[in-house]
Parts: structure tokens; sequence; C-alpha cells
């Protein structure tokens, strides 16, 4: 018998990082320009800078190192099978998404915040989206309290997070990702569909009604680049 061992199939080498890396640059750019044009406008209005206004930068930044950390993991593996890693790149890239997830639950919080009070603001004389939209903050808030503690502190010690061999125990990891990832999503809809009751009572043409609500939609990008 042969002692030779079997290849490894041909999909094991795939290799994502470029799509990865292309990815998060492009979105990283275009969240940046989206910023500066917000600004901008603010500025040709003469309008004064409001609070959601500095909340969207306040998570530019938390986005942008999200980004960098996706980006930056690629060096240890992330876009590649499991299989075909190193241990010390596997340690490695561990760390980061340990970061990353602390990361992602400010950012992502920071900018239901900021969509939220321009809701409190635009909306102020609607008294179900004034009710609704501080509800909501308060469900954010907590929700985000609650992500940073149980992905911080997910395992003990912290360091079996991206060191499974070491003496411990951590929470289900797994379930712990798959409520945080599907509760951002039922809040991003929620957030999301708030102003369109509002839009349907709008007196105008039909058309400029879909046409603002399509507007409101386009908040759905942000979503979408997370999941």
């Amino acid at each position: 018998m042969s002692d030779t061992a079997e290849p490894l199939p041909a999909w094991i080498y795939e290799n994502k990082q470029g799509v990865i890396i292309g990815v998060t640059t492009l979105l990283s750019v275009l969240a940046i320009v989206a910023v500066i044009l917000r600004f901008k406008c603010r500025f040709l209005a003469q309008a004064s800078i409001a609070l959601d206004d500095w909340l969207i930068l306040l998570a530019l930044p938390f986005s942008i190192a999200e980004a960098i950390c996706v980006a930056y993991a690629t060096k240890d593996g992330l876009g590649r099978h499991v299989k075909i890693i190193s241990k010390p790149a596997l340690l490695e890239g561990g760390k980061l998404f340990f970061t990353m997830q602390i990361v992602w639950a400010i950012s992502t919080s920071l900018v239901k915040f900021s969509i939220l009070v321009f809701y409190l603001r635009v909306f102020s004389v609607l008294n179900y989206i004034r009710f609704s939209a501080w509800f909501l903050i308060i469900t954010v808030a907590c929700w985000m309290v609650s992500n940073a503690i149980a992905r911080g502190f997910q395992c003990t010690p912290i360091s079996k997070v991206w060191d499974d061999s070491l003496p411990g125990h951590c929470l289900d990891t797994v379930a712990l990702f798959v409520i945080g990832s599907v509760s951002d999503v039922v809040l991003d809809f929620l957030i999301l569909v708030l102003p369109l009751p509002a839009i349907v009572r709008l007196q105008m043409p039909l058309s400029k009604k879909i046409l603002v609500a399509i507007i409101f939609a386009l908040g759905g990008l942000y979503v979408s680049h997370r999941l």
C-alpha cells in the first residue's frame, strides 16, 4: 500500500482574498464620499450641523477600522480554506476577528443612532415616529452594550477566543454570532420601515412618494455590506 497522502480537492485552494480586499475598499471609499457629501450639502444649505450628522461622522472611523481589520486579516488567511492555513496565522487571524466583533457592534449601532435621531428631527411632529424612534434608540443601546460585553467576554480566559487549545471555557460562539447578526438585521429592518407610513400620508403625487421611499430605502445599503 502507498503511504502517499491523498491530494486535497481543487476547491480547497480557492482564494477569495482579492474579492474581500476589493469589496471592503470600495465600500469604505463610498462611505467616506457619502459622509463628505452629507456635510457639503449642510454647508451649501447654510444649515447647522445636527446631532445625527455628528453621529454618522463618529461612526465613520469605526467603520473604516472594521474594514481595515477585515482586509488585513487576509494576511493571516481570511479568504482561504482553513485546512491550508498555518496555526500561527489562525491565531493572529483570531485576534483580529475578536477585535472586529466589538468594533462592528459599535460602528453599526452609531449608524442606527444617526438614522433614528434624523427621524426625530425630521418627523418630530408625528407622535408614533417620536415614540418608536426613542424606543428603538433604547433598544439599539441595549443591543450594543450586550453585544460588546458578550463578544468581549465570550471566553475565559479571553485568549481562548483565538486559541482553542488553551484551558478554559467559552459560550456557544456560533449561537452568539447568529443571535447577534439576526437581531442586527431585524433592527435594521424596523428602522428602515419606520418612516414609510408617514411617507404614504404625504400630500404629493404617488411617483414622488415612491421616489422618497426609495431614497430612504437606500439606507439599506449599509446593511447589505455587513452580511
